[in-house]
């Protein structure tokens, strides 16, 4: 419901606007009294309007008496008819002509956010935000990363300081939603990047392998140890009377004798016999 109204008020009595309205809207205008006096005026919902106009007690969601002008703003919780009523009952000869306006509040809050569309950050980053709501009081600001929420409040300064080295460098969505205490609700949201110095650190093993020198006495020296191989040492003297160098060798294990045997194959039968033998074992021919 809403819409501009010109009323004329006689003396003595009232004449009002009414309307159904759905529970969580945000109604918001202002009214006048271009000719006359001044005037009194109620917003009433259904059952105070049956109280009014019977002359009984009741209560008003809103109420100005005796004013030239007034700007109001309301969220009115239930749905239902509501009368918005401009009594001239106080006034024995002067009629009262008003112009009013009213209003649906539809317009989410706005909001300007420090971030740039494209943008690329490191470290930590600072994110602030201006909300502004024009008729209501600002319900809740949220901020979340790739759709993760991250904080919540109702100022409208905002402000948080994002770490962005916890996340990986690339593109990153930042939004930003407002809500107004009439359910209006709106979003700002920039795609940054983030780049930041990845540091990696390689580990590098080293084995190390002795050889030491002497002179005079030979010794082994051998790192790290061989088992199972016998080590030889031989001492080779340069000069007499003068230095000497100890090489170590690894010397062959002794091979075990193998012995082949030499098979002779039967004329008679075809059978293998080894050699040496002089008859055949199998058919007993002399070979």
């Amino acid at each position: 419901m809403a819409g501009s109204w010109t009323l004329t008020v006689g003396p003595l009595s009232c004449d009002w606007v009414y309307g159904y309205v759905t529970g969580g809207s945000g109604k918001y205008g202002d009214f006048e009294v271009t000719s006359g006096s001044d005037i009194t005026f109620y917003l009433l919902n259904s059952a105070e309007w049956e109280h009014y106009k019977n002359n009984q007690a009741f209560s008003a969601l809103l109420a100005y008496e005796d004013v030239v002008s007034h700007s109001f703003a309301i969220k009115l919780y239930t749905s239902d008819t509501y009368y918005w009523i401009f009594d001239n009952y106080d006034a024995l000869m002067t009629t009262q002509t008003v112009s009013f306006n009213l209003y649906s509040d539809t317009t989410p809050p706005s909001i300007s956010m420090n971030l740039d569309a494209g943008a690329t950050y490191s470290g930590i980053k600072e994110i602030t935000a201006t909300i502004t709501e024009d008729q209501f009081s600002i319900g809740s600001v949220e901020l979340r990363i790739d759709g993760v929420l991250k904080k919540t409040e109702s100022d409208s300064s905002f402000s948080y300081s994002w770490t962005t080295t916890g996340y990986s460098n690339g593109a990153h969505t930042i939004r930003i939603t407002a809500s107004d205490n009439v359910g209006n609700s709106g979003y700002e949201e920039v795609v940054v990047n983030v780049a930041n110095v990845v540091t990696t650190t390689s580990t590098t093993s080293t084995t190390t392998t002795s050889r030491s020198t002497t002179t005079g006495t030979p010794q082994d020296v051998l790192s790290p140890p061989v088992t199972g191989v016998v080590l030889a040492v031989v001492l080779s003297i340069a000069a007499a009377g003068g230095g000497g160098y100890a090489f170590l060798r690894k010397k062959r294990p002794p091979q075990p004798d193998v012995h082949a045997k030499v098979l002779v194959i039967c004329p008679f039968c075809g059978a293998k016999t080894e050699q040496g033998i002089t008859h055949c074992q199998h058919c007993k021919a002399p070979l």
